[in-house]
């Protein structure tokens, strides 16, 4: 919800927003993010209308979310099945068919880093190319972290900013003036920045 009392939307079939970045400091909310998407869109939507593929260094942090018609699976990034799953995604970005939006969740740069070469180099086609077919990556990333990469960095046109204190991390994150990634509150509020200005929203509070 954001600040003028309306909710925030992503259109699945619009591709300009392009790959989507969730960033800020550690245990700021980013992993409750990716979750709030995936029953969001249990709640809004048919089954079939939207799914899901989560890769994680830690699927045990998804073993409670309930969404059995959009969620259909979540992928270690330390097993050789998260190659296999980003060969499959990259497959459907390069030959898309009539189907519905896939969204692949990406939690935490760590992930991708374990990936071996040909699956970081088919991710970066993903990021690219992706939402073009419907194809939507969202990856979260601890602040501190992705500045150290700014080639992964540079994939994402849209960013989203949960609470980030350290100044210097700020500023490498985003040039655009007035960022108030530093009065953030920690885990249930973010910002990113639209048609100029910085636009704070918050998390809804989903039934258990």
């Amino acid at each position: 919800m954001a600040e003028d009392g309306k909710p925030l939307l992503l259109s699945l079939t619009d591709p300009h927003p392009g790959s989507i970045l969730v960033t800020a400091e550690r245990a700021c909310g980013k992993t409750h993010f990716l979750k709030m998407l995936i029953q969001a869109a249990a709640l809004l939507k048919q089954p079939g209308e939207v799914e899901f593929f989560v890769l994680t260094c830690y699927p045990q942090d998804f073993a409670h979310v309930d969404a059995p018609n959009h969620l259909q699976g979540v992928w270690s990034a330390e097993d050789e099945s998260a190659s296999e799953l980003i060969y499959e995604i990259a497959c459907r970005v390069e030959t898309p068919a009539k189907r519905q939006p896939t969204m692949l969740l990406i939690d935490g740069l760590d992930a991708i880093l374990q990936l071996d070469p040909i699956a970081q180099k088919n991710l970066a086609y993903i990021l690219e190319d992706g939402p073009q077919a419907m194809v939507w990556p969202v990856l979260t990333a601890n602040a501190n972290m992705i500045v150290q990469w700014p080639d992964w960095l540079a994939c994402f046109h849209t960013r989203i900013y949960g609470r980030v204190s350290d100044p210097n991390t700020a500023r490498d994150l985003t040039p655009n003036p007035g960022a108030p990634l530093n009065r953030l509150l920690p885990g249930t509020q973010f910002c990113m920045r639209e048609k100029s200005q910085w636009l704070k929203f918050w998390l809804p509070t989903l039934p258990a």
